[in-house]
């Protein structure tokens, strides 16, 4: 009688394992591997494998090639020391994809205290995950664009400054500011203007190497910091190079334009050690170079009578 009860005992168990949402793993403590023993069918749907391809297995396949995760030193950790433990981790399915496993581990332990199995609860959090990145990209990007945005440019900007003072390289800071954008919004309409702006941010991160700050400060605004220079020399021709760059004929709306942007350049240690003295030098350089445009472009003479 007693067998029959423990037995319709752990059948139910059995049920509810099968029923619930949330995967559900149980592995064997006794064995040095912790070898897959149970996977419930939100496991399979989860992960994409089925269970006669786990069991057996230790649970690290679902990491991939993903094994340095500060989740998992945790993890190791607490099945060294026998306790639960709560941690996120970056699995892959079968197919190959990502997905966020917010992994709930107990010990199991017989009559005697004994460690018996580990069970693991498995909730798919990607859904949130990536919510929290898109909120967090929002943060710190320009909407329009893509580039950092003022916060994030500065922030950027100080860690080069880091880099540069450990190393003793110097850094430029580019100011550029387009030209009669006014005129195209007036003339072609704002989402016309957008689109430029987005060419324009798309030319000037692809003129820049990996890791260097490019950013959007607002408006027609935008600023690109350049690191590793030994020769401060050699920034001019960079910046030369990135407004020519910028200069590439465009079609908008069917009209060749060509668009231009007024640079400034601010360099470091000589023209400011901090990100707001940099910048304000730069924006500074850039108005004596639209204001120069300005003077040197040829006046309409007036048609008097000959």
């Amino acid at each position: 009688m007693r067998d029959r009860a423990l037995l319709e005992e752990l059948r139910l168990s059995r049920r509810i394992f099968d029923s619930v949402s949330n995967g559900i793993t149980i592995s064997d403590a006794a064995k040095a591997d912790l070898p897959l023993t149970y996977v419930n069918p939100a496991f399979e749907r989860m992960t994409g494998y089925l269970a006669q391809e786990v069991r057996g297995r230790n649970c690290r396949f679902l990491q991939g090639n993903d094994h340095e995760q500060e989740g998992l030193t945790k993890l190791r950790k607490a099945i060294r020391e026998e306790r639960e433990e709560r941690v996120l981790l970056k699995n892959y399915r079968k197919d190959g994809t990502l997905f966020w496993n917010e992994l709930y581990m107990s010990p199991v332990r017989d009559a005697d205290g004994r460690l018996t199995h580990f069970v693991g609860i498995q909730n798919d959090v990607t859904i949130q995950m990536e919510s929290v990145r898109k909120l967090d990209h929002l943060a710190h990007h320009d909407a329009l664009t893509g580039l950092a945005n003022r916060g994030f440019l500065v922030a950027q900007l100080q860690q080069s400054l880091l880099r540069a003072r450990r190393r003793g390289d110097t850094i430029a800071v580019l100011f550029f500011d387009l030209n009669n954008f006014k005129h195209v919004n007036d003339a072609l309409g704002h989402d016309t203007g957008d689109e430029l702006l987005k060419i324009v941010a798309e030319r000037l991160k692809s003129e820049t190497r990996a890791g260097e700050a490019v950013g959007r400060l607002g408006g027609d605004e935008f600023v690109v910091v350049l690191e590793n220079f030994t020769d401060e020399r050699r920034a001019p021709a960079v910046m030369n190079r990135l407004a020519s760059k910028v200069s590439e004929p465009v079609d908008l709306l069917g009209q060749v334009f060509r668009p231009s942007a007024s640079v400034g350049m601010a360099i470091f240690p000589q023209d400011g050690d901090t990100p707001e003295t940099l910048l304000k030098a730069a924006d500074f350089q850039m108005y004596i170079a639209k204001h120069n445009a300005r003077e040197t472009q040829p006046r309409k003479r007036s048609r008097g009578k000959s």
